[in-house]
């Protein structure tokens, strides 16, 4: 069970809460609880199904992969704030299994509820179909967007693209990352993505250091 103030954020942040009908806002109030999960915390395995509890992000950051049994890791899309996990809802609501890890990126405040709730109360709500439609586009596009990207763009584009963002996500222009995290972030390997980094640093883009990436000029 959450308290009410909890409950308020949750509406702030998650709309479709604002229109459910008396009873079921209480039902979701008394079967929802409340968790904060440290930075590295494994929500979900790629080895378990993910049909029990629906999560619902409430702050932080969390990255689900795909990891294969050689141990190379692609980023697929990241959840955040007033997100949930569209293979978390696939497979609640369409009994679909896919094989895949959510690793907590940053701290994060996170919201479970029993699937029972999702599939005999909130999917009879339009406002929910809405969210969780929106939801599923959009972390849909992400996909295809990193297909896009490793199969179009040049190793160096794909490195340049993800510092950007990441800076600006960060509102950093250091960014704490290893070559090997980096490798999986843009879908490669760590030898060829080094090897990407050390010619952007003897362009005078960015500047290399153990763990660290500092943006000296994105214009080449």
């Amino acid at each position: 069970m959450i308290d009410l103030k909890i409950f308020n954020q949750l509406e702030n942040n998650f709309d479709f809460l604002n229109y459910l009908s008396e009873k079921n806002k209480n039902i979701f109030i008394e079967n929802a609880n409340y968790y904060e999960f440290q930075k590295g915390h494994i929500l979900m395995n790629a080895e378990e199904k993910f049909c029990d509890i629906f999560y619902m992000v409430l702050n932080g950051s969390i990255k689900v992969s795909k990891i294969s049994e050689e141990g190379r890791e692609v980023v697929l899309y990241r959840i955040g704030k007033g997100e949930i996990c569209i293979v978390n809802a696939s497979c609640i609501l369409g009994k679909t299994v896919f094989s895949a890890t959510a690793t907590v990126e940053y701290d994060a405040k996170i919201i479970a509820i029993p699937s029972y709730i999702v599939s005999n109360y909130l999917i009879q709500d339009s406002k929910f179909q809405k969210f969780l439609c929106s939801n599923i586009l959009l972390k849909m596009e992400e996909i295809v967007m990193k297909f896009e990207d490793v199969t179009f763009k040049t190793i160096n584009d794909r490195v340049l693209d993800f510092l950007e963002l990441e800076s600006l996500r960060r509102n950093s222009n250091i960014i704490y990352i290893t070559h090997e995290e980096l490798a999986y972030e843009i879908g490669s390997v760590r030898e060829v993505a080094s090897r990407s980094l050390k010619s952007l640093e003897n362009q005078g883009v960015l500047k290399l250091d153990r763990g660290k990436i500092t943006i000296l000029n994105m214009e080449l």
